[in-house]
């Protein structure tokens, strides 16, 4: 989304820079390696910053396709859903990170927040 690129690179661009600029780094290990799981989840993180969640979406999934033990990835994209008032795939999300890290109390809480 170009425009909400512009508005984010007007309110804020010293961080509209680092993020364009981590978003190269990614791109460059992800031409190297498109298995590069760590490089995925900075992309998804650039792009949940400056608000393009499709993207974000995306590349959290591409993330988890390597290896769904990513508790990053989960829990961000169902921020992500919540925020996009998609709470079946938020819950969804946040169950599956349940299922895969059942002894961390953040699934749970976030969980319980959307009920």
């Amino acid at each position: 989304n170009q425009g909400g690129r512009q508005v984010f690179q007007r309110e804020n661009p010293e961080r509209y820079n680092m993020l364009l600029g981590v978003l190269a780094k990614s791109e460059e290990a992800l031409s190297k390696n498109p298995q590069n799981q760590d490089a995925w989840i900075n992309e998804g993180w650039v792009h949940e910053e400056l608000r393009e969640y499709d993207p974000a979406l995306q590349a959290y999934q591409k993330a988890l396709d390597i290896d769904e033990a990513s508790q990053i990835a989960w829990i961000n994209m169902a921020a992500i859903y919540k925020k996009q008032g998609r709470y079946d795939l938020a819950k969804r999300a946040y169950e599956n990170f349940i299922r895969i890290f059942p002894l961390s109390t953040q699934g749970y809480s976030n969980l319980e927040e959307l009920q």
